[in-house]
């Protein structure tokens, strides 16, 4: 399964500022700014965890149709 951390970023960004969503993963706001406009691919393995934590809080109805 491959992610889309640029997506991810965006759909984060509509529910709160990307500086708060930074300060909240423990990450560098200008990283995601970076990853939400596609010049970084990948956060670190941890931010990304981080990220995908919050994304499940904030944005329940993507992760719908994932199956493990």
């Amino acid at each position: 399964m491959n992610i889309d951390w640029q997506q991810v970023c965006l759909n984060l960004r509509r529910h709160k500022p990307l500086t708060q969503v930074a300060k909240e993963v423990n990450c560098n706001y200008y990283t995601l700014v970076r990853i939400s406009h596609g010049r970084i691919l990948e956060p670190t393995f941890m931010a990304g965890l981080r990220l995908l934590d919050l994304h499940l809080k904030l944005c329940p109805e993507r992760h719908k149709n994932i199956k493990f």
